[in-house]
This record gives C-alpha cells, structure tokens and sequence, in this order.
C-alpha cells in the first residue's frame, strides 16, 4: 500500500492547501483529498506536486530541510498474512 504523506511535507514546509492549489492549477479540494487519502495522485501529479512543493517552500529553506521523494510517499505491505505468503513461497 502505497501512503501519500503530504500534509506531513506541507506542514514542513507551512504551504497551505490553496497555495498549492494555485501553484498546481487545480482546485483545493483536491489537493484535500490527496491530504486524507480520499484520493491517490498518478506519478506525473506527483511530480507537479514536488515541484510546487520546492518552489512554494523557497531555495533557503530547502537547504535546511531537503524535500525527497521519501518524505512524501511510503510503501507499506497491505495486510501480515501476505507477507506471511511472500515468505513462505
């Protein structure tokens, strides 16, 4: 399972969902849903969203506290028993 951790990077970097809207071109219910997990933004959006990101948080601040593609997305295995089934395979 794949975990978009964006509201933890946006509250690193304290940009607001409507800047981030703004600097995508989307609405900011959806930079929302992407928040709560309602919904998963595709690989390009991704990109847009780390590139917003780094512009809205500014030069100065990203040589403090770099920006990752890790501080952003985490992978999780989805339940215990498949991974039980991964090993024992």
């Amino acid at each position: 399972m794949i975990i978009f951790k964006l509201s933890e990077v946006q509250d690193r970097y304290n940009i607001t969902n409507v800047s981030l809207a703004s600097a995508l071109g989307v609405n900011k219910s959806l930079v929302s849903e992407y928040r709560t997990g309602a919904k998963q933004p595709k690989l390009e959006r991704i990109n847009q969203i780390m590139q917003a990101i780094a512009q809205l948080a500014g030069e100065d601040i990203l040589k403090v506290q770099p920006l990752t593609l890790l501080d952003l997305i985490e992978w999780r295995m989805d339940e215990p028993e498949k991974a039980q089934q991964i090993k024992t395979k």
